[in-house]
């Protein structure tokens, strides 16, 4: 997003008193980040004089003293934004908001991932002498505005008008952390609005996840964290109260929407080889078992420890990798890293010295062949530097968290939980109740009536429940082979018989002949387990096997594009049906080891 910071230059306390402004003025007129200073511009002065003009009217008004100067940074959100746009953003602005009384020198950077502006100007009015006077709240109602304004010219993205409109109760860092919500909220009013049968099981869902909802002229939600409550419409249209309505009240066809899973887990595959990255790796298992069970856990309460989870993985895999076995190790980390970063530094300024000295020699000397040259090699050299700096400075910014991360997340986690598959939530049934929100006129009562065992198409099935013999009688409407009546069902002579027409006619009525179809979405969802049971390759030998994975994948659209990947998902699953068998046969032994003194004993 588009932001402005501010920051001032104080007098220094020896020497120069205006050091820290001359240094500002050398730093953002830098030929290395602003294409051999291309990107550089003057407002009322200079850019190469800038800091002699400024130094006079300073000595001219008498105000030497106090703060030398303001500096100002507009930043663009990463990918947006051209260099052009933003040098014409920075002119503009500088003429905008100093109203050509300061001296100013802009200049864009585009030495990071995001593009930015610096803009440095005098502190002294050029025209009076009088010093810039910044009060409290010329950002919110002064400062930004511009910034948005002209960056709403060119279609990128600006500070969202709940923070620079109204900041006051709210820090930046607190802003900043409402914002996190958004996409959260937006992802998992997706998921309910799409395993929800009606609009009242869509609220029941999102307060089962852990929010107030309070529904009205419109639907919000606010949870545990959250200063303030979110509108559903302000995030899609669509989750209007009406459109949530005509949305259950019209025909649907089944659209699989993964839920929102905010790291796959990926760490877990590197088992802990020590206890301190066992507390680690303790916090990611519980932060995945969250994901999958959200709404047993009411997962909101976790939404910061969730979006940080690629940063917790970071932290483990980093102690994975590197064998770190206790505060000592890491401690030492830190201190390669930090020494690393230190020994760069030291040559990026030999480096800059060697070409300062090439540079001089080059307007004195006027080789233009010999400085062109080493200007090559220099910026290849400060370019394999700072490459290097920044993976160091990464692996820095992993091992100070590591320092200040707390691993302890209060959850009580069953033995038997299965997390494998992070996208097979367990999702909690609604049952028929009349919902009523009373505090709330604009929203009409509704009673809500769910048929039990009805198999209508789309709809999520039921457990399948045994049924007696009498309940299977009763439904039979076509002849087996043989009627036989209610009243001999239990007598010994039939018993045989009735058990097999139980099988055959309970194996007809519950056939799911209106399950959603197949799709490779619905595939991909699936365990190992599951895709082994759709494919049926429990049940054939090893050609037949092959033929149907091929088959039956090929028909849903799945293409391999590399063999070796068709291959490892039939590998893994042949070992899951391997698996399976074994599980078979220890259970048959199990059975005939209880059944053998049974037999003894008679």
């Amino acid at each position: 997003m588009a932001i402005t910071k501010i920051m001032y230059m104080k007098a220094g306390k020896a020497g120069n008193v205006a050091a820290h402004l001359k240094h500002s003025l050398e730093y953002i007129c830098n030929e290395a980040k602003t294409e051999n200073g291309s990107l550089v511009g003057g407002i009322n002065c200079l850019p190469d004089y800038a800091y002699e003009q400024m130094i006079g009217t300073k000595e001219m008004f008498g105000q030497t003293g106090g703060r030398q100067g303001y500096h100002f940074i507009i930043s663009l959100k990463p990918g947006e934004g051209t260099a052009e746009q933003m040098y014409d953003i920075a002119q503009r602005f500088a003429e905008e908001f100093l109203g050509g009384e300061y001296e100013a020198v802009f200049a864009v950077h585009t030495d990071k991932d995001h593009l930015h502006s610096h803009l440095v100007f005098n502190s002294v009015n050029m025209i009076n002498g009088r010093k810039y006077d910044y009060r409290k709240g010329d950002w919110k109602d002064l400062i930004q505005p511009i910034t948005n304004r002209l960056c709403e010219e060119y279609g990128l993205s600006i500070v969202a008008a709940e923070y620079s409109k109204d900041p006051v109760n709210m820090n930046r860092k607190q802003w900043e952390k409402e914002q996190s919500w958004k996409d959260f909220i937006t992802g998992d009013m997706q998921y309910c609005r799409n395993k929800a049968e009606s609009f009242e099981e869509f609220v029941f869902l999102m307060e089962k996840l852990g929010y107030e909802v309070k529904v009205g002229a419109h639907i919000s939600v606010k949870a545990d964290g959250m200063r303030r409550s979110k509108r559903l419409d302000t995030l899609e249209e669509e989750f209007s109260v009406q459109n949530l309505q005509e949305y259950y009240e019209q025909p649907r066809t089944y659209k699989y929407v993964a839920p929102p899973v905010y790291q796959p887990g990926y760490a877990l595959i590197k088992k802990p080889k020590n206890a301190f990255q066992q507390r680690y790796y303790g916090k990611l298992y519980r932060m995945c078992v969250v994901q999958k069970y959200r709404f047993q856990y009411k997962y909101t309460r976790y939404q910061q420890d969730l979006i940080r989870m690629k940063e917790l993985q970071e932290e483990y895999l980093f102690l994975n990798r590197t064998g770190i076995n206790g505060w000592n190790d890491v401690f030492d980390a830190k201190r390669v890293a930090e020494r690393k970063i230190a020994e760069i530094d030291a040559k990026k300024k030999e480096l800059y010295n060697e070409h300062a000295r090439h540079k001089y020699q080059y307007e004195k000397d006027g080789d233009a062949t010999v400085y062109l040259y080493h200007e090559a090699h220099y910026r290849e050299q400060l370019a394999g530097l700072k490459e290097k700096r920044k993976e160091a400075k990464s692996e820095l910014g992993t091992i100070n968290r590591c320092l200040k991360e707390s691993t302890y997340a209060h959850l009580e986690i069953p033995d038997d939980v299965d997390i494998e598959n992070l996208y097979e939530v367990d999702v909690p049934e609604f049952e028929s109740e009349t919902i009523s929100y009373p505090e709330y006129e604009a929203y009409e009562e509704k009673t809500v009536e769910i048929e039990k065992n009805v198999y209508e198409p789309e709809e999520r099935m039921e457990p399948f429940t045994e049924p007696t013999v009498s309940s299977i009688t009763e439904t039979i409407t076509e002849p087996v082979s043989e009627v036989i009546p209610i009243s001999e069902a239990f007598s010994e002579d039939t018993e045989e018989l009735t058990e097999q027409v139980a099988e055959e006619t309970v194996e007809e009525m519950y056939r799911p002949v209106n399950e959603p179809e197949m799709t490779k979405e619905r595939y991909e969802a699936l365990t190992d387990k599951e895709k082994v049971e759709w494919l049926g390759l429990a049940d054939c030998d090893l050609q037949e096997a092959i033929a149907r994975f091929g088959e039956k994948t090929r028909v849903i659209g799945i293409v391999y594009k590399y063999g070796d990947n068709m291959l490892d998902e039939f590998m893994r699953l042949e070992s899951v049906v391997a698996q399976m068998r074994k599980e078979e046969i220890s259970a048959e032994k199990e059975q005939e080891r209880k059944i053998e003194p049974k037999k003894r004993s008679l």
